[in-house]
């Protein structure tokens, strides 16, 4: 299992910054040389859009989630994306997709080694190799899997 924290205002910043992930996993493949599909970046592709000082974490970069608030069309503000600090979620993979599920979609995953469940919703769709990748747990829930 990975983890995924696209979405979350603290996931991806500056070196100087705290954040929740490392600045490359927001690159396809983990590449230098792959597109950024973390964050959200100026028409260059490469620069990153950066939170003002009335977003939730001023200086780091805006951080999306497939499934976001369509009632608020403001694309560069952090509030509108799904953030994985407080909302469990899934990465939908391809084949689920073609199964029939959807961004928003509930979802239940439970732990053999644990032997605990957690209920989240499925929050992104990028295309996967091998692993699903799931967004942290809320600090609030307690509850690891």
């Amino acid at each position: 299992m990975k983890i995924d924290v696209d979405g979350a205002p603290n996931a991806y910043g500056p070196k100087n910054k705290k954040t929740l992930d490392y600045e490359l996993n927001a690159h396809e493949g983990a590449s230098t040389r792959g597109n950024i599909v973390g964050y959200i970046t100026k028409e260059d592709g490469r620069t990153p859009e950066i939170q003002g000082p009335n977003d939730p974490c001023p200086g780091y970069y805006i951080s999306t989630s497939g499934f976001f608030d369509r009632n608020n069309p403001n694309r560069l503000d952090p509030n509108r994306y799904l953030d994985a600090s407080k909302i469990n979620y899934v990465v939908l993979p391809t084949v689920a997709r073609k199964g029939g599920v959807s961004l928003g979609d509930l979802v239940a995953v439970y732990s053999n080694k644990t032997k605990k469940s957690v209920f989240g919703i499925v929050g992104d769709f990028r295309q996967l190799i091998r692993r699903r990748r799931f967004s942290r747990p809320a600090p609030s829930t307690g509850v690891s899997v």
